[in-house]
C-alpha cells in the first residue's frame, strides 16, 4: 500500500506541473515552453532511474532472505533427523526397560524360592545379591542415557526458540524494509506473501516437532518414574532379602518362626503316621514375653522343648504369622478346633479373636496394639464422641465401628480376661473419665470435635508445662466414705470456656486441676484468702501458653498482674473485687463515668484495654455502650431515650419530619425538637406559644390582630373599625384621626384633602372620610357604587 501510494503521488506531481505547464499565457513564447519540457523529461528520468535502483535493492534483500529461509529450512531438517534418531534411542531404552522389568519379575520369583528352600538360603541369596548390583548398574546407565536423552531434549528447544527468533527477526526487516521505501513493486509483494506462506507452513512444522517432543519427554518422563519404582522395588528387595540371612536365633518368636519354615518344608510320610500325635501340644515354654533375648544354652532348652517332624505337623498347621495392619509386625496366631486340647500354649497366640468387646477387626489386629489402643482411648481420647457410651473406637485406622466397652463392668471384662491386664486403676479412669464427659455435654453450646480436639491440646500442653496436674491425679479422688455412709461421686469442678487468639469458639478448661501456689493470699477489700494460680512470672506464664494466647491466660488468675494492670504498685485487690468496683463505679455514675474508672487501690485512672481486660463481661458491654452512646451525643441528630428504666439512644440520620418520636428500645415517646417527653395535645409551635404567652394559639391571634386592627396614633392602643365611617375617635384618648391613613383630624378640618397624609385615597379623591361607611376601604366603595 505505502508504494501505490508513492506512485499515486509521482503521478499527481506531475499531472500538476502538466497543469501548469498548460497554463502558461498564451503570449509566451515557444523557447520557455521547450525548458519547462526539459525540465519535466529529466524529472521523470531521475524518478526511474531511483526508482530501479530501490527496486534492486529491494531484490537483493529479497535474495539473502530467501538464502535465510533455506538455511532454516536445513536446519529444520536436521533436527528432524535427530528427533527420529532420538526416538529409535527411546525405543531401545524401553525395549531395555522392559528387559529389566523382566529381570525384577525373575528377582521376585528367585526371593520365592528363598522362602521355600531354607536350607539352600544363603547361596541363593548371593546370587540374589549378584544379579541385583548387576541390575543397580544396568539401572544407573539407564538414569545417565536418560539425563543424557533429556540435555538432548533441552537443547533441541533452544533451537527451535532460536529458529523463532529468526523468523520473527526476518518479520520486521521485511516490515520495516517497506515502510522505508514506499514503493509499490508487486513483484516484491508477490514474494513476500510467498515467504510468508513459507514461513506460516514452517511455523506449523516446528509446533509439531515441538508436540512431538513434548509428547517424547512425556513419555521419558514416565519412563523416569517406573525406573524410580523399580528401584524402590530393588530396594525393599533388599531389605527382605537381607532379613532372610542365616542366623542364630536368639529369642523365643525367632525360634517359633524357623520351626514354622522348617516343618512347612517337611515331606509329609503316610497320613497314620502324621496322625498319630494330632492333640500334642509343647509344654514347659516361660509364659514370658516372646521376644525376650535368650543365651545360646537357653534357645537350646527351647529348641528342645519345640520338635519337628511329621508327628507334630498339626500343631504346627494351627500357628501362622500374620502381619497386625495397626503396627505392621507380624504376631502369631493360634487356630482352636473342637476337640483339640492347645490350652499349654494357648498364651502365644497373639490375636484376641472375636469376642463381644471386638466385632470388627479381631483378625487383623494383635492384641497388644487393641490393649494399648484401649488404655490409650481411657487416658487421652476421652474427649471425643460425646453423647454416646461406646466411645472407644477401633484401632484399625479407616474403620468407623466402635468397641463394645459401655461401661465399667465391660472394661474391667475385657481388660482382665481378654488383654491380661489388671484393670482395678483403668477402672477409675474410665469413671473420671466418664464424669468428665457428662460435665462436658452439659455445655451449651455443645463443644464441636474440633473444639475438643483444641481442649484435649490445651489441656496436654499445660500439663507437660508443669503447670497443670493431671486430669487423672489421683490427689482429686473422692473421700472413700462420706458422712452419710455413701461414696461421694468424682467432682470434675468448674469448666472454664477459655477464649484463644486462634479458636473460632472457646476451649473448656477444668480449673480445679490448674497448679495453686503453696502459700495463700489475703484480698484487701473482700478480706477472702485465696490461692493464686501458680503461674511464676509473667514471662514464664507466657511461654508455657505458647500456642493458645488469649484473653483465658490473665482471666482465670485470682488477681491481677502487671499484664492487665499497670500499676506500680503490688495487687492487693483480687479480680473479683476489682470487677465489681467498675461495675458499681459504672452503674452509679453512668456514661459520665466513662473516662473516670480507676483502679480501687491507687486511684489511677485506667485505659480502654485495662477496663477490657479487668472488668466483666456485662460491665465492658455496658462500658461499649455508654462510650458509643456518649461519642454519638455530639452529633446534633442524636437524642437519649427520656425514660427513667431506659438507657438507651438513638442516631437519625437526618431531623425526622414529625417531630414526635418513640424510643425503639421502649417505646417512650419524645419530641426531637425540644428534648423532651411528648406535649400531648400540643403541636410543636402550640407548646412554644404556651411557653413562652401562656396561649396556645398565641400566634394566631397576633396575627389577626395585625390584620383587622390598627394603633392608635394618641396612646397605641390597638383599635378594630366596625361599620361605621372611617372618621375614628379613640374610646381610650379620645384622639381623633382618618382610619386610613392615620392623620390627625384636626389637620383634616383645617387643610381639607391635603390634611390627610400622602397616598391616602381620602387625599386624590373627593369622598370625605365620613361619607363611606364599612369595615374596610374595598367594602366601602361596594357598598356606595352597588
Amino acid at each position: 500500500m505505502m508504494g501505490l501510494l508513492g506512485k499515486r503521488f509521482s503521478s499527481k506531481s506531475r499531472l500538476s506541473l502538466i497543469d501548469e505547464f498548460k497554463g502558461v499565457e498564451p503570449n509566451a513564447t515557444e523557447g520557455s515552453r521547450l525548458s519547462r519540457s526539459n525540465t519535466l523529461r529529466q524529472q521523470n528520468s531521475q524518478e526511474q532511474e531511483s526508482l530501479r535502483i530501490t527496486i534492486q535493492q529491494h531484490e537483493i534483500k529479497i535474495q539473502e532472505q530467501e538464502h535465510n529461509v533455506i538455511d532454516l529450512t536445513k536446519t529444520i531438517e536436521r533436527m528432524k533427523n535427530e528427533e527420529e534418531l532420538l526416538h529409535s534411542q527411546v525405543w531401545t531404552f524401553s525395549d531395555q526397560l522392559s528387559k529389566a522389568k523382566a529381570d525384577a519379575d525373575a528377582l521376585r520369583t528367585q526371593v520365592t524360592t528363598f522362602e521355600e528352600q531354607t536350607r539352600n538360603l544363603n547361596w541363593q541369596y548371593q546370587v540374589a545379591s549378584i544379579s541385583m548390583n548387576d541390575l543397580k548398574g544396568a539401572c544407573n546407565e539407564k538414569d545417565e542415557e536418560l539425563s543424557a536423552r533429556s540435555n538432548t531434549i533441552h537443547v533441541l528447544s533452544g533451537h527451535n526458540q532460536q529458529l523463532q527468533r529468526r523468523v520473527a527477526h526476518l518479520e520486521r526487516i521485511v516490515s520495516s524494509t517497506s515502510q522505508h521505501t514506499g514503493t509499490d513493486i508487486q513483484t516484491f509483494f508477490d514474494r513476500y506473501a510467498e515467504m510468508e506462506n513459507a514461513h506460516r507452513d514452517l511455523s506449523a512444522k516446528v509446533e509439531t516437532d515441538i508436540q512431538e517432543r513434548l509428547e517424547l519427554r512425556e513419555a521419558f518422563e514416565t519412563m523416569e518414574s517406573e525406573n524410580a519404582s523399580l528401584k524402590t522395588v530393588i530396594e525393599e528387595l533388599q531389605k527382605d532379602t537381607s532379613g532372610l540371612e542365616m542366623c542364630q536365633p536368639q529369642t523365643l518368636r525367632s525360634l517359633l518362626t524357623m520351626r514354622l519354615v522348617d516343618q512347612a518344608l517337611i515331606v509329609r510320610e503316610d497320613e497314620a503316621a502324621s496322625s498319630r500325635n494330632q492333640n500334642w501340644s509343647p509344654t514347659g515354654l516361660p509364659q514370658s514375653s516372646l521376644d525376650t533375648k535368650c543365651s545360646p544354652a537357653e534357645i537350646q532348652q527351647l529348641a528342645n522343648l519345640l520338635p519337628t517332624g511329621p508327628d507334630y505337623i498339626h500343631f504346627y498347621k494351627k500357628m501362622s504369622l500374620d502381619i497386625c495392619t495397626v503396627c505392621t509386625k507380624p504376631k502369631f496366631k493360634l487356630k482352636s478346633e473342637p476337640r483339640q486340647n492347645f490350652s499349654s500354649s494357648k498364651w502365644l497366640n497373639e490375636y484376641l479373636g472375636k469376642t463381644r468387646y471386638f466385632t470388627c477387626c479381631y483378625e487383623q489386629v494383635c492384641k497388644d496394639c487393641f490393649t494399648k489402643n484401649v488404655l490409650e482411648t481411657l487416658k487421652s481420647k476421652w474427649w471425643y464422641k460425646l453423647g454416646t457410651l461406646q466411645w472407644f473406637s477401633c484401632p484399625r485406622e479407616g474403620c468407623e465401628e466402635s468397641l463394645g466397652i459401655r461401661c465399667e463392668a465391660d472394661l474391667e471384662i475385657c481388660l482382665e480376661r481378654s488383654c491380661d491386664t489388671v484393670a482395678v486403676d483403668h477402672v477409675k479412669m474410665y469413671v473420671k473419665a466418664m464424669a468428665f464427659r457428662q460435665a462436658l455435654e452439659t455445655l451449651e453450646p455443645k463443644p464441636n470435635d474440633d473444639t475438643l480436639r483444641k481442649a484435649a491440646e490445651l489441656t496436654k500442653h499445660l500439663v507437660e508445662a508443669n503447670r497443670m496436674h493431671s486430669l487423672f491425679d489421683p490427689r482429686f479422688d473422692p473421700a472413700m466414705v462420706d458422712e452419710t455412709g455413701c461414696i461421694p461421686e468424682f467432682n470434675t469442678g468448674t469448666i472454664y470456656n477459655a477464649v484463644i487468639d486462634n479458636s473460632s469458639s472457646p476451649v473448656p478448661l477444668f480449673l480445679r486441676f490448674i497448679r495453686r501456689q503453696s502459700r495463700p493470699k489475703c484480698c484487701m477489700v473482700c478480706s477472702k484468702t485465696m490461692f493464686e494460680i501458680d503461674y511464676g512470672t509473667v514471662e514464664t506464664w507466657k511461654a508455657a501458653c505458647t500456642g493458645f494466647e488469649g484473653s483465658w491466660m490473665w482471666n482465670i488468675l485470682v488477681f491481677p498482674t502487671s499484664e492487665t494492670q499497670q500499676c506500680d504498685h503490688d495487687f492487693e485487690v483480687c479480680r473479683a473485687c476489682t470487677a465489681e468496683h467498675l461495675r458499681g463505679a459504672l452503674v452509679s455514675g453512668g456514661p459520665s463515668a466513662c473516662d473516670s474508672l480507676s483502679c480501687p487501690q491507687c486511684n489511677r485512672v485506667l485505659s480502654y484495654q485495662e477496663i477490657h481486660q479487668l472488668a466483666d463481661t456485662e460491665t465492658v458491654a455496658k462500658y461499649e455502650k455508654f462510650m458509643l452512646q456518649t461519642f454519638l451525643s455530639k452529633d446534633p441528630n442524636f437524642r437519649w431515650c427520656l425514660s427513667p428504666l431506659c438507657e438507651t439512644g438513638q442516631l437519625y440520620q437526618t431531623p425526622p419530619r414529625n417531630a414526635k418520636t418513640s424510643c425503639e428500645e421502649c417505646n417512650y415517646e419524645m419530641c426531637f425538637k425540644h428534648e423532651m417527653p411528648w406535649h400531648e395535645g400540643l403541636t410543636c409551635d402550640e407548646y412554644d406559644s404556651v411557653r413562652d404567652h401562656g396561649d396556645p394559639s398565641y400566634g394566631e391571634t397576633q396575627e389577626w390582630i395585625r390584620t383587622n386592627t390598627k394603633p392608635c396614633p394618641g396612646c397605641q392602643v390597638g383599635i378594630q373599625k366596625g361599620e361605621a365611617c372611617f372618621h375614628m375617635t379613640c374610646s381610650q384618648c379620645n384622639h381623633e384621626f382618618c382610619w386610613q391613613c392615620l392623620a390627625n383630624w384636626t389637620e383634616i378640618r383645617a387643610n381639607g384633602q391635603e390634611g390627610h397624609a400622602g397616598g391616602c385615597f381620602f387625599r386624590t379623591n373627593d369622598v370625605r372620610p365620613t361619607g363611606l361607611r364599612g369595615e374596610n376601604l374595598e367594602e366601602a366603595l361596594r357598598a356606595r357604587n352597588g
